[in-house]
């Protein structure tokens, strides 16, 4: 996003309302080109750390903070995994070696859409 902002926006203002896990990328990269940038922390993040005694065929992940919550916890082995986008699959990354499905798009129609694709893989 930073670099679209930055190729695309030089002359606008913005306010990033977010939690308090968010990435700091914009933070570093737009005072930086002279862009207005100011950041507000709208809520915390509250690990719950379930555990979960049911074992899934698919678990999907949104954010790198939920990865980290049922990872405490949990196993990752054993599931068809799939994360909204790269930051998350990322993180994911740090809990197996399993193959997890990400979608390009950080929306959930595109996420829902790798998984429809993946499962139905699974059925032919």
């Amino acid at each position: 996003m930073s670099q679209f902002i930055i190729e695309n926006c030089v002359h606008e203002k913005f306010i990033h309302f977010c939690g308090n896990l968010a990435l700091d990328v914009l933070d570093k990269e737009l005072p930086l080109q002279n862009i207005s940038y100011k950041k507000v922390t709208v809520y915390e993040t509250e690990a719950l750390n379930p555990v979960i005694h049911e074992k899934y065929h698919a678990i999907v992940f949104f954010s790198p903070s939920g990865v980290r919550s049922f990872a405490k916890n949990n196993s990752l082995e054993n599931a068809i995994l799939f994360s909204i986008g790269e930051t998350t699959s990322k993180e994911i990354r740090k809990h197996t070696n399993s193959e997890i499905f990400t979608s390009q798009e950080n929306t959930l129609l595109n996420i829902l859409s790798v998984i429809k694709n993946r499962l139905v893989k699974d059925l032919s």
